[in-house]
């Protein structure tokens, strides 16, 4: 499957560790990222003056392209950040099934399910970290293989 991953590229050096374990354990589990920018982004922001700024714009352009090839997404939203927010709400719109990873819990978090009927039925949330996400990814891929949700639709 074509999975989309998308992550605060704000704190992309602190976080890096974690964001490449999930980067590494998609392509492990034999899924296909729908855009390589984990690395090449991290030496981008890494390299350039932070006073100049960043057009953050461009780099969100670049998801939202990939969210309509993808087949899963994968959002890690421990650092909140609107432009998330943004592309979870594009992915439930367009009917993707989508897995909210964060580190703290956000159970009780209200979220869009106020706004769009179809988030519950599209969207999992889940708390993780290094020792547990390689785990949580494995189950939500295999509950969204396309042979598994045509077996549940047949079994309706």
């Amino acid at each position: 499957m074509i999975v989309h991953f998308i992550a605060t590229q704000h704190s992309i050096d602190i976080n890096y560790t974690y964001l490449k374990k999930i980067h590494d354990t998609i392509n492990q589990l034999g899924h296909k990222p729908s855009r390589k920018w984990l690395s090449k982004e991290r030496r981008f922001i890494e390299s350039i003056n932070r006073k100049d700024g960043i057009n953050w714009g461009v780099f969100t352009k670049k998801d939202l392209e990939a969210i309509g090839g993808a087949d899963l997404v994968v959002a890690e939203v421990t650092d909140e950040n609107i432009a998330i927010g943004y592309q979870i709400a594009v992915a439930v719109q367009q009917k993707k099934p989508v897995l909210i990873l964060s580190r703290h819990d956000i159970s009780s978090v209200s979220l869009s399910s106020n706004v769009n009927p179809d988030f519950d039925q599209f969207v999992t949330i889940k708390r993780c970290d290094l020792n547990t996400v390689s785990g949580i990814l494995k189950g939500f891929f295999e509950k969204n293989d396309i042979k598994n949700r045509i077996c549940a639709l047949i079994s309706l």
